[in-house]
C-alpha cells in the first residue's frame, strides 16, 4: 500500500509537469515580480541616500546592470533492498523545495525501501555597478538644463512642482539656494519665492495665467502669460521686478540683469536637488542632541522648521519600530525612515527624481539591466 502511494505521488508529479508549459508562465510571473522588486529597490536606495545626506554622509548609487535567473524542476524515485528486516520506518516531508516520501519495512514480504521527490528551484543572480567616475559626477553636479525642465513640463509634470525643485533663483527671488548644498546652519530665504509660486497656482486655477510653448527656428520657448489687471497678477509682477503692464514673459537661462519681460532662472543640479530635499527628513531628537546632524536656526536662534520649505513636496518620517503603512522605508542609525503610502506629493516627487536621474545617468543601452529567464522545459 505504501509503495503504491509513493508511485501515485510520483506519477501525479510527472503528469502535472508533462501537461503544463513552464516557459510562458515563468515569463508572465517573473517579469512582473522582478519589475516590482527593481522599482522598490531604487526607491529605497533614493530614500537612504537622502537620509545619508541629511546626516552629512556621502550618497552612493548602485545601478543594476544585469539580472539573470534560472528555473529548474527536479524529481526522482529511489528503490533499495532491505538487509535488516527488523527495521520499520516511514518518513514523509513537504517543503518549499519539494515533496518526498520514503518507507522501509522488514516485518512482511516487502523487502524494499523506496522514496519519491519533486523540487522547484529559482536561482536569481543580480549584478550591481556603482555609478561613479568623472563623467557621472560631472553630470550629477551640473545644473539641470532649461531643455530638461522643458522636457519634464511638456511630458505632463506640474510646472510649479518642477520649478520648486529645480530652481534656486528666479529673477531676484531666492528659493533656499543655500540648501543646494549641505544643510545650512542659518535659515534660508524662501518666503517670497514661495509666495510667487502660490500666486502662480492661484492664477492658473482661475484660468488667469498659462504656460505656453512656442516653436521657432531657435528652438522651443516657454512663456508665462497672464491677465493684466488682476491684483494677484500685479503682486506677482512686483515680486519678480517685471513690467507692470506686460502680459507675456519668457523664461531664460540665468542672467543677473534680465529684461523687464524676462524670467531669468538659475537651476539646481541633481545633487543640489537631493541636498534640498534631504531637509525633509525628520531626524530623531536624540540624534539632534548628539550632534549627528546640522541643526538649522532662524534669526531669533529658534530651531527652523524645514517642512515650511519642503513640506509640500516631500515628507520623510522616522520611528524606532518598522512602519506598517510605508510606500518605502530604510533603516539608518537604529531608526526607520519612511514615506507614508498615502502621501501622494512625496511619491510624485520620487517619480520625478527618477526621471531626472535617468536623464543624467548615461546611455540607456549601457545602463539598463537585462533580465534573462531560461524557460526551457
Amino acid at each position: 500500500m505504501r509503495l503504491s502511494l509513493t508511485l501515485v505521488i510520483l506519477l501525479v508529479a510527472l503528469t502535472v509537469m508533462g501537461c503544463h508549459t513552464v516557459g510562458s508562465k515563468t515569463v508572465r510571473g517573473a517579469q512582473a515580480e522582478y519589475s516590482t522588486g527593481l522599482s522598490y529597490s531604487w526607491n529605497k536606495q533614493l530614500l537612504l541616500n537622502l537620509v545619508r545626506l541629511r546626516y552629512g554622509e556621502a550618497p552612493l548609487f548602485l545601478e543594476t546592470t544585469s539580472l539573470s535567473t534560472q528555473h529548474s524542476f527536479e524529481m526522482g524515485a529511489n528503490f533499495s533492498p532491505l538487509w535488516d528486516r527488523s527495521v520499520e520506518s516511514t518518513t514523509t516531508a513537504l517543503s518549499g523545495a519539494g515533496l518526498s516520501r520514503s518507507n522501509t519495512r522488514g516485518d512482511s514480504g516487502d523487502e524494499y525501501g523506496h522514496s519519491a521527490n519533486l523540487g522547484y528551484y529559482e536561482r536569481p543572480t543580480v549584478t550591481y555597478t556603482p555609478l561613479q567616475g568623472e563623467d557621472f559626477v560631472t553630470r550629477a553636479h551640473t545644473p539641470v538644463s532649461f531643455d530638461q525642465m522643458l522636457l519634464l513640463m511638456r511630458s505632463g509634470w506640474d510646472p510649479r512642482h518642477v520649478m520648486a525643485l529645480c530652481t534656486q533663483r528666479l529673477n531676484g527671488l531666492d528659493n533656499a539656494s543655500p540648501a543646494s548644498g549641505p544643510t545650512p546652519r542659518m535659515a534660508p530665504d524662501y518666503e517670497e519665492f514661495a509666495r510667487m509660486l502660490e500666486l502662480s497656482l492661484a492664477l492658473s486655477s482661475d484660468e488667469l495665467s498659462d504656460l505656453v510653448f512656442e516653436e521657432d527656428e531657435e528652438g522651443t520657448h516657454l512663456l508665462f502669460t497672464m491677465e493684466e489687471n488682476d491684483p494677484r497678477a500685479q503682486e506677482w509682477r512686483a515680486l519678480l521686478g517685471l513690467d507692470p503692464e506686460a502680459t507675456r514673459f519668457e523664461f531664460r537661462n540665468w542672467t543677473s540683469r534680465p529684461e523687464p519681460s524676462e524670467l531669468s532662472m538659475q537651476t539646481r543640479s541633481f545633487v543640489g536637488i537631493m541636498y534640498y530635499l534631504c531637509n525633509a527628513v525628520a531626524v530623531p531628537e536624540t540624534h539632534r542632541e548628539k550632534g549627528w546632524v546640522v541643526n538649522t536656526v532662524g534669526d531669533d536662534g529658534a530651531p527652523f522648521d524645514w517642512s515650511e520649505v519642503t513640506g509640500k513636496f516631500l515628507t520623510v518620517h522616522s520611528s524606532v519600530t518598522p512602519p506598517t503603512d510605508a510606500f518605502v522605508s530604510a533603516r539608518h542609525e537604529g531608526h526607520w525612515f519612511y514615506i507614508v503610502k498615502s502621501d501622494m506629493d512625496s511619491k510624485y516627487t520620487f517619480a520625478m527624481l527618477r526621471t531626472l536621474f535617468s536623464l543624467l545617468s548615461g546611455d540607456p543601452e549601457k545602463q539598463s539591466p537585462t533580465l534573462t529567464l531560461p524557460v526551457g522545459r
